[in-house]
């Protein structure tokens, strides 16, 4: 069984997820993974797949979309915290949120599995999933309420752990 990664985008209309799934589908592979979202007027897919039978780029003919496949290697990340943490940050829309709040992550080697933003009038959502590995729940929490001081927004944390789910 062999694993790809699937990048896709063009300008959103409905669809676009069915025409994607449904050649995945009949070349016999399985979706582990995705993650699918309209930014601005684009629709943009990301997505993890096996499949037994070769896949690639030419098996996509679809009017207006770019598709784009790589095969990766098969890596075993079950050796990763046992425990994540979903941190929520709201506040009023300006430069900088993404990259202070990755960067306070990244100086205490803090790796983040997931991020989203959105923007909502001039109000800025950023939820994120870190897994945390040597640093404490209560050390992350203190940085980024100083953190969130600086920038003017609220920061909350929830930690997930996979014995819970």
């Amino acid at each position: 069984m062999k694993k790809y990664i699937l990048t896709a985008f063009g300008k959103d209309k409905p669809g676009i997820v069915a025409s994607i799934t449904e050649i995945l589908y009949k070349k016999g592979a399985n979706i582990e993974d995705s993650s699918m979202s309209r930014l601005s007027g684009q629709f943009v897919i990301m997505l993890l797949f096996t499949s037994e039978n070769p896949i690639s780029k030419e098996d996509f003919r679809l009017e207006n979309i770019e598709v784009y496949i790589n095969q990766v290697e098969d890596e075993d990340i079950s050796k990763g915290s046992t425990c994540n943490v979903i941190i929520s940050i709201y506040g009023a829309d300006k430069a900088g949120i993404v990259y202070k709040v990755s960067e306070l992550l990244a100086s205490k080697n803090i790796n983040i599995t997931d991020l989203r933003t959105h923007k909502l009038k001039d109000i800025y959502i950023m939820l994120m999933e870190v897994e945390l590995q040597d640093v404490s729940l209560s050390s992350l929490e203190k940085s980024l309420k100083e953190l969130s001081k600086e920038l003017n927004v609220d920061i909350s944390l929830q930690e997930v752990c996979k014995e819970v789910l």
